[in-house]
């Protein structure tokens, strides 16, 4: 079984034409096709980067060692909203 997190995060099937050009189409897919694209997890972890470095508000930290907190911080960020996202709703 494929995890959540290792689904694409905009599905494509892939196909290719008669002269070898490969074509992808959205289409819901099964765990068998073949998909490009990126996972949800680092779709996730790529908006939480974005998020990051469009509101930067170090102070004295160097650049190199905010880029990778940041890109640290964004990978948790995508895995904590996974695991959120992987619970079931409640009615509260």
């Amino acid at each position: 079984m494929i995890e959540n997190k290792n689904m694409p995060a905009f599905p494509q099937s892939v196909s290719a034409n008669e002269t070898g050009i490969y074509l992808a189409t959205n289409a819901n897919i099964g765990y068998t096709e073949e998909v490009v694209g990126v996972t949800k997890r680092e779709y996730f972890a790529i908006k939480a980067m974005q998020g990051l470095m469009a509101c930067d508000k170090r102070t004295d930290v160097p650049w190199q060692e905010f880029m990778e907190w940041s890109a640290e911080f964004a990978v948790y960020a995508a895995d904590a909203l996974l695991n959120e996202l992987s619970k079931p709703l409640s009615h509260e």
